[in-house]
């Protein structure tokens, strides 16, 4: 939800989506998200629906580690800009595979590192 609260308080900013698989949790974001924002936010399980959107400019994931890497490909692969929580990665070569990626996909991509 940190992520959540942090783009809520940037102007020009829009939360299209909340993928999360604990249904509790994401209708707690949900309603976060429809208490600051005019526009609806839809709340997914699988995060690959919404990199079919091409309205959507920029993934944030907040997942598990062992997730970091393949959402992160996957996002790029979609045309997508991608802010990852730390580490970007589990080992040095995935963190390589997301540099070539975002080369190839002329992406941003930014790991947190608070």
């Amino acid at each position: 939800m940190g992520h959540v609260q942090a783009l809520l308080s940037l102007p020009d900013v829009e939360i299209a989506y909340l993928s999360e698989v604990d249904p509790k949790r994401l209708a707690y974001g949900l309603k976060a998200v429809g208490e600051k924002q005019d526009t609806t936010c839809e709340g997914v399980k699988d995060f690959r629906k919404f990199l079919e959107d091409k309205t959507l400019d920029a993934v944030f994931i907040a997942t598990p580690n062992f997730w970091h890497t393949p959402a992160a490909l996957l996002a790029l692969q979609a045309g997508k800009h991608v802010y990852v929580e730390k580490p970007g990665s589990q080992n040095p070569h995935e963190a390589e595979m997301i540099v070539e990626a975002a080369k190839k996909y002329q992406r941003l991509v930014q790991m947190g590192n608070q």
